[in-house]
Parts: structure tokens; C-alpha cells; sequence
């Protein structure tokens, strides 16, 4: 890759990829926000190299602007699940639980691979916990409690 943009500097898909790669090996983000703002000004309407740019803002902790980014990124192509479930990492970042879950799951209805689809609803279930806590009486041991029930249950004949 960095011979074909060596051969040609301005070979959007290279300098997206290279720099998508970077981030993925969470290796010099800062050279891989370089490489993807060069591709981004060639083809700011490009939405993989769009949700690439909010990417890599996520993983410098920018997330306001990271937000910004994947939200254009999002209008400009809705039904890619992995720049939905970028939008939603980046609301869970900022507390917006209702907006993340609602992108988690438009995620999971666009995935097709499988191990992405547990992945992203262990990331809902993770809300639901969030938003909607166990209740344990007061004065109650929530974990003796499960032990109790426990062992309440029948033995395996």
C-alpha cells in the first residue's frame, strides 16, 4: 500500500485502507489520522473513509468530533453495520444510551457475520444492564441469593 501511494499520492482507497489499518493495530494513530485526512479531502463524501476519519478521532479520545464524523459518515451510507456500531461506541463514549442501543441494533439488522452479531448484542445487553439494573431487596445478599437458587434446582438424573 505505501508503494502505491508512493506511485500515486493521491490513490484514495490506499491511503484509506493504510490508514484504517493503522488504527485497527491501534499502531500511530497519528499517522493514520495523516493518511485518512489526505483521502478524506480528496473524497469528503466517501463514507467509509468518512466513518475511517471519526474512527480515528474515537481512538484519539476526540469524540466530539468523532461523533460529527461518524454521524455524516452514517447519512451518507445507513445500511453499513460497521459504521453504525462506530456510531454507537461513539454515543456510549458520551452517555447517550437510547441513541447507542438504537445504533447497536441497526448494526445487528445489517451484520451478516455471525461473531460480529454476538459481539455488538453483548454490547446491548451491556446497556440493558446499564439502563435497567438488577433490583435486589434491602438487606438482601444478591449473591447468596443466587446461591440459594442454586441449589434449589433439581439434580441432572
Amino acid at each position: 500500500l505505501k508503494k502505491a501511494i508512493e506511485i500515486n499520492p493521491k490513490h484514495v482507497q490506499a491511503l484509506n485502507y493504510l490508514g484504517y489499518t493503522l488504527i485497527e493495530m491501534n499502531d500511530d494513530l497519528d499517522e493514520a489520522e495523516k493518511l485518512i485526512r489526505q483521502a478524506y479531502k480528496l473524497k469528503p463524501t466517501d463514507p467509509y473513509i468518512t466513518d475511517s476519519l471519526g474512527w480515528v478521532l474515537f481512538k484519539k479520545g476526540e469524540f466530539k468530533e468523532s461523533v460529527k464524523m461518524l454521524e455524516a459518515a452514517q447519512k451518507l451510507k445507513p445500511d453499513e453495520a460497521i459504521i453504525a456500531e462506530h456510531l454507537a461506541d461513539a454515543y456510549m463514549r458520551y452517555s447517550l444510551l437510547d441513541r447507542a442501543r438504537q445504533m447497536y441494533i441497526k448494526a445487528v439488522s445489517l451484520e451478516t457475520d455471525e461473531a460480529n452479531i454476538v459481539k455488538i448484542r453483548k454490547k446491548i445487553a451491556n446497556i440493558d444492564t446499564l439502563t435497567h439494573p438488577v433490583q435486589v431487596a434491602p438487606g438482601q445478599n444478591p449473591v447468596a441469593q443466587e446461591r440459594k437458587s442454586a441449589s434449589e434446582e433439581p439434580e441432572p438424573q
